[in-house]
């Protein structure tokens, strides 16, 4: 018993130490902006693929996932008519994504990934950053109109214990948590810049 309340002092101790400091930017402030702008008013964008140029790179196909991701953001706030890309509406069999031009294209770069965990005894730390580059580009010409460095950053705080039969006792904090907490940061302040 004495154990578990050394372990559940240590480890508010462990993120009072290393906590992440909360991110004051929200979908809903962003909404905030946009909540009175008519449709017909909004511009249309399509988030493009990101392509990835860091050496280190999360596994599975992340510029595909950060597109739908991003995607899925600037839809929610409201301020853009957000179109499918075509590489998607190709996969239902419908014509009209290519009839039907966005006035924006949304893509990036993704030119930094860094993971670090953290152990003290039964505590982790799990630190991930990503970087990438964000440009808005005018669909007709190609003209970059704006381009932005944009940061995700997380820290996770856990507790690992011993295994048995190879699975762990205390569940502790993975690195993949991290990363959704890194890039729902990076995200949200993408699509600050963007609205």
């Amino acid at each position: 018993m004495k154990l578990y309340i050394y372990l559940a002092i240590s480890l508010l101790c462990f993120q009072a130490a290393f906590g992440q400091k909360s991110n004051n930017v929200t979908f809903e402030k962003i909404a905030e902006k946009c909540k009175d702008l008519p449709s017909e008013q909004r511009l249309t964008m399509k988030v493009t693929r990101f392509s990835i140029t860091s050496p280190k790179v999360p596994s599975g196909e992340f510029g595909k996932e950060l597109r739908t991701i991003l995607s899925n953001a600037v839809q929610k706030t409201g301020c853009f008519t957000v179109m499918e890309t075509d590489d998607n509406i190709a996969d239902f069999g419908i014509q009209g994504g290519d009839n039907i031009d966005a006035q924006l294209v949304v893509t990036g770069e993704v030119t930094e990934f860094i993971e670090k965990k953290v152990k003290i005894g039964p505590l982790t730390r799990n630190n991930v950053r990503i970087g990438f580059i964000l440009k808005v580009l005018n669909s007709q010409t190609g003209a970059i109109l704006f381009s932005e460095s944009v940061n995700g950053e997380a820290t996770q705080n856990g507790i690992s214990g011993p295994a048995v039969f190879g699975q762990a006792i205390f569940a502790g904090t993975s690195l993949s948590g991290a990363l959704a907490q890194a890039v729902e940061d990076g995200v949200i302040k993408a699509v600050g810049f963007i609205s």
